[in-house]
């Protein structure tokens, strides 16, 4: 009987552990510093390692995994289900449960029906929304106009498979913002970005906005190489393409954009409702400049720019 004893405080206290779901959009080795990442702000806000399982999911930037991924995770119980991508928090919704659900990455949650509002989402999902309209791709432009003065056509890469439809017009409108000519690119594989980056070549587009989706981040090496060979200076979004080899990256880093969605997590399980939780946005907006990969497209970062970033790679 007192061997016994271990085995049942253990089961007792794998009952006690929360159990969060967590759904990446992206390959596991993409997936491990979001992860992680939001593991340390959990701890950060009080939850004890050990006292909470994260159940993890990859939908390896293929869409129609998805729906069978978030029904895994609502079998095993969980108490709350992270999800990125605008596929990913929609197949999560429309998977049948009241398990609270935390989006990240989504370009459109009014639009895409994920709540009724920002400030009052309304039902069991809430997140962190992306927030790049119009004004955002055309601040990445005119981040690339200081590079190169010249820049007339640009190239924008994005994956309509995994963004609301409205960002085709955002991209369109960042250019007439801008005064660029925006040379719009659909990617929906990854064996589709070798004939895109042709293309832009023929095309001679001066620049490149990539727009990140988990297809995006997941090759975002293999991109940031195709951009330096291709002669195009690059901007996105986080700043893990910047340390992939994009020239310039703006917008939230990884750590403060799943701090806040581990402060929804940390909420959510002491007791408040997604209902009740509005939508956020980064408002912790960074520069970073790759001066390594400047050089190897042959080009001077102006030394005002410089001074403006928050973070140069050498």
């Amino acid at each position: 009987m007192t061997l016994a004893m271990p085995a049942v405080a253990d089961a007792q206290q794998a009952r006690r552990a929360q159990r969060i779901g967590f759904l990446s959009p992206n390959v596991a080795s993409a997936s491990r510093v979001f992860i992680d990442t939001f593991r340390q702000r959990l701890i950060d806000l009080g939850h004890a390692e050990g006292r909470f399982v994260i159940e993890e999911r990859f939908g390896e930037a293929r869409k129609e995994r998805f729906a069978r991924l978030a029904a895994e995770l609502i079998q095993l119980a969980v108490d709350v289900i992270i999800v990125g991508s605008d596929p990913g928090a929609l197949a999560a919704k429309n998977a049948g449960s009241t398990v609270p659900i935390v989006f990240y990455g989504v370009s459109d949650p009014v639009g895409l029906g994920l709540v009724e509002s920002l400030a009052r989402p309304g039902g069991r999902v809430t997140g962190v929304s992306l927030g790049w309209d119009a004004a955002f791709v055309g601040k990445w432009m005119g981040l690339l106009k200081d590079v190169v003065p010249g820049l007339s056509r640009a190239a924008v890469m994005w994956n309509p498979d995994a963004l609301s439809p409205t960002m085709a017009t955002a991209v369109q409108d960042a250019g007439r913002i801008s005064r660029v000519t925006a040379e719009t690119f659909e990617v929906t594989d990854a064996s589709q970005l070798g004939a895109a980056f042709a293309t832009m070549g023929r095309k001679r587009c001066d620049g490149l906005v990539v727009i990140q989706d988990p297809l995006m981040t997941s090759n975002r090496v293999r991109i940031s190489d195709l951009a330096v060979r291709g002669r195009l200076p690059m901007i996105a979004g986080f700043d893990i393409f910047a340390q992939a080899g994009a020239l310039m990256t703006y917008g939230a880093t990884v750590g403060d954009f799943m701090g806040l969605v581990a402060s929804y997590v940390h909420k959510l399980l002491t007791g408040a409702k997604a209902a009740d939780l509005p939508v956020e946005q980064p408002t912790k907006l960074l520069l970073t400049i790759n001066v390594k990969t400047a050089k190897a497209l042959g080009l001077t970062i102006p030394h005002s720019l410089l001074l403006r970033a928050d973070r140069v790679i050498e």
